[in-house]
């Protein structure tokens, strides 16, 4: 089975001015969360290798020893969620004509629906933009949430293997890419599926392929985020967004198509907080929430995410179909073959075996 599969767009969302940083005019609040590996995980640790040589690569820790997730690493997850069930604004690259451009060579182009293009203005922004902040166009929004780092909490093991080649994305393979009912436009937006049968290793080491140091299954990693001047939509948005549904599992960190990455995040910790009390008077204006009070809460912003955003329903399924954790599955995840391309160069990704 092929290692990715597509999210419909859906309709593109309403573009609105944000709540603004100057005073505060919103929901403010402090989640404490949890992120346990379903997989081995791998982040690498920033270091050269030559070219033409096999990578040996060691994982990225704390000066203590402790495996790190970088925060921006975890917002571009949770952000790529936000935006794929909420139809926001597409963030890859855009050419001249506005299409969404790969560059390779030769360069490959696909149409995508009006309404999809880059958020440009700060008075005009798709829901993830108002939430996560917006960099295109010449003016600038700063984003309305703060990510720590994820820190393994406890006890982890991490392990030595050598992985089969990743590979690029190869876009030119329309039959996958392209929108089955609109000829020249972009499918969706792409998502690995899990394998719980792990990372796919090799005993041959060459140039494509890499050797990881990768945190083993059970790790837990703990990180707070903190969000400010959120409207009730956008937070129910980053609610969901960040829990997802019991069944659903995150894809995070490096090797996503040979099985890495697989992870559950959970919210164990809520502190809502009413800024303007809070600078009445010391002490006031947070309620922390813990337990039952704690998951009547998330399941109160949960609902309230498929009131506000139903009309991505559609979009909400294909995640689910694509992320959706089952430990028991034997399905292997993998690329077809190049014989196989040469074979079926038409034949579309829902029909790859």
């Amino acid at each position: 089975m092929n290692p990715y599969g597509f999210v419909r767009l859906g309709p593109a969302a309403q573009r609105e001015a944000a709540i603004r940083h100057d005073r505060f005019n919103g929901l403010s609040g402090r989640l404490y969360c949890q992120l346990t590996a379903l997989t081995h995980l791998f982040i690498p640790k920033t270091q050269e290798t030559a070219r033409g040589q096999h990578q040996k690569l060691d994982l990225l820790r704390t000066a203590d020893g402790r495996p790190l997730l970088p925060g921006s690493s975890l917002k571009g997850v949770i952000r790529s969620v936000a935006e794929a069930i909420s139809g926001s604004c597409l963030t890859l690259p855009l050419g001249k004509g506005g299409e969404i451009e790969y560059r390779g060579r030769p360069p490959v182009s696909y149409r995508i629906p009006r309404g999809f293009e880059h958020c440009r203005d700060a008075d005009h922004l798709c829901p993830a933009c108002r939430i996560f902040g917006s960099l295109s166009g010449g003016n600038p929004f700063l984003g309305k949430i703060g990510l720590g780092d994820a820190v393994a909490a406890g006890p982890f093991e991490t392990e030595t293997i050598t992985i089969e080649a990743l590979m690029e994305p190869k876009p030119r393979h329309r039959a996958w890419y392209e929108d089955p009912n609109q000829r020249g436009y972009l499918r969706g937006r792409k998502f690995y599926y899990h394998r719980p049968l792990g990372p796919r290793r090799t005993e041959v080491r060459n140039e494509y392929n890499k050797t990881i140091e990768a945190v083993k299954p059970s790790a837990v990693f703990e990180f707070d985020l903190v969000y400010n001047n959120l409207t009730k939509a956008e937070l129910a948005l980053l609610i969901f967004a960040l829990t997802l549904e019991p069944e659903m599992a995150y894809k995070v960190g490096m090797g996503k198509p040979v099985g890495l990455g697989s992870a559950r995040i959970e919210i164990v910790g809520w502190e809502q907080i009413d800024r303007q009390a809070r600078y009445r008077q010391l002490g006031s204006g947070v309620t922390a929430l813990k337990g039952d009070l704690l998951s009547a809460e998330i399941a109160r912003w949960q609902e309230e995410y498929h009131r506000a955003y139903a009309n991505w329903q559609d979009s909400l399924a294909d995640l689910r179909r694509i992320w959706t954790w089952d430990p028991s599955s034997r399905t292997d995840i993998r690329y077809p073959g190049q014989e196989w391309f040469r074979q079926n160069p038409r034949v579309p990704i829902e029909r790859t075996p």
